[in-house]
């Protein structure tokens, strides 16, 4: 017995059409910097040591800027204080032989941390040992304001990153629609001249891959057939699925129906003194939706399986899953590999893309994604009159 007419076309577009798209767009399509960024360090000294005035410390530290007023010299040494969003900041101090500092971030304090080296050295200490209550503050709160996930540091193998003088860094994915690309580019553009903009806030955007199970009798808002479910997600997403949608019986007898879909991410990276920063100017512009208790559209970025996901920034070149189930239990969410090892070779080139090349990878996307709803709708009316 032949295949169903929409299943053939679905697995070729994945196999052959969007496969054979040129360049490197169908896993990164764009790396862009941030406008803005921070100017580099000038501190006088390259040692704790060498202090002697609040001049010969570094503008940065970590978690925050230098407050000079604070800055207290002493028999053995020096004290100061940097600071950066409300309730986050960074205490140093300097007894001779070592340098003592914690880190707070929205009031949670950790640390001390001791070393004595280059002021560099700094950022390796605290990589060593990431505030473990930073973690549960950053899952309440993300979770409490955002339809977001949160990954605590240190619940995967990979690499903490944290570089002199801005301290850790940290990656936003959110779910990007095909039809959502150009605006975001444009938005980094503008960015140097907006004031709200995040310092460090910068953008990549890549293929990633989601499947989800959505309960049968809890979804009462959403059309539970295969057929219904692939134009559902391909319509969100402007990408194809891998497979064409199937009913599924857990051993507990609930069923479900599975839509496993291609979609791009953009991966939002900044440092963590701009995290809330970061995740706040992504939810003003569409990107991050709100919590919901109640009824949610669904639609990116509001229903569960489009939310934003958080985590330490070196994941999304890790063969790392995420799933969970939303909180009305309507479905269960698995995000798998929020960017290929792939990654990493094309990041040279596309940093150093020209604007032009950069549109046109997003237009070839952009043609993409119209060609294939165009095909997809055509082929399901065919199968629906055979």
């Amino acid at each position: 017995m032949p295949e169903p007419t929409t299943e053939t076309w679905a697995e070729r577009a994945w196999r052959k059409d969007f496969r054979q798209l040129e360049g490197p767009q169908p896993v990164i399509l764009f790396s862009v910097p941030s406008a803005k960024g921070d100017p580099p360090v000038t501190a006088r000294t390259t040692h704790p040591a060498e202090v002697i005035s609040v001049e010969d410390l570094p503008p940065r530290f970590l978690m925050g800027d230098l407050q000079a007023s604070s800055f207290q010299p002493s028999d053995t040494g020096w004290s100061v204080r940097y600071e950066g969003s409300p309730g986050s900041g960074a205490d140093l101090a300097w007894n001779g032989d070592s340098l003592r500092f914690s880190l707070t971030w929205r009031e949670e304090r950790w640390g001390p941390y001791f070393y004595s080296g280059p002021w560099p050295r700094s950022a390796q200490v605290a990589a060593g040992g990431f505030p473990p209550n930073w973690n549960n503050e950053a899952a309440r709160w993300i979770e409490e304001n955002y339809n977001a996930r949160y990954v605590p540091v240190g619940n995967t193998d990979a690499a903490l990153l944290c570089g002199f003088p801005d301290g850790y860094m940290v990656t936003i994915a959110c779910f990007l629609p095909v039809s959502r690309m150009r605006a975001v580019l444009d938005l980094q553009r503008r960015s140097k001249s907006d004031p709200l903009f995040p310092r460090s806030l910068h953008f990549t955007a890549a293929i990633a891959w989601t499947a989800v199970n959505y309960l049968l009798d809890r979804n009462p808002r959403l059309s539970l057939d295969p057929l219904a479910m692939l134009t559902h997600w391909v319509g969100n997403s402007g990408m194809p699925v891998t497979h064409l949608p199937v009913v599924e019986t857990a051993p507990n007898g609930s069923q479900a129906i599975t839509c496993r879909g291609l979609h791009y991410y953009l991966l939002a990276g900044c440092v963590w003194r701009d995290l809330e920063a970061s995740i706040a100017y992504l939810h003003k512009f569409g990107l991050v939706g709100p919590a919901s208790d109640g009824p949610w559209e669904e639609r990116p970025p509001l229903a569960p399986e489009y939310g934003a996901v958080v985590f330490q920034s070196g994941i999304e070149v890790q063969p790392v899953e995420v799933s969970f189930m939303d909180r009305d239990q309507t479905r269960r969410v698995l995000h798998l590999d929020f960017a290929p090892e792939s990654y990493i070779p094309l990041m040279p080139s596309l940093l150093s893309s020209t604007t032009d090349e950069v549109d046109r990878q997003v237009e070839a996307v952009e043609h993409f994604s119209h060609d294939y709803m165009q095909r997809l709708q055509g082929g399901l009316q065919q199968a629906m009159h055979r």
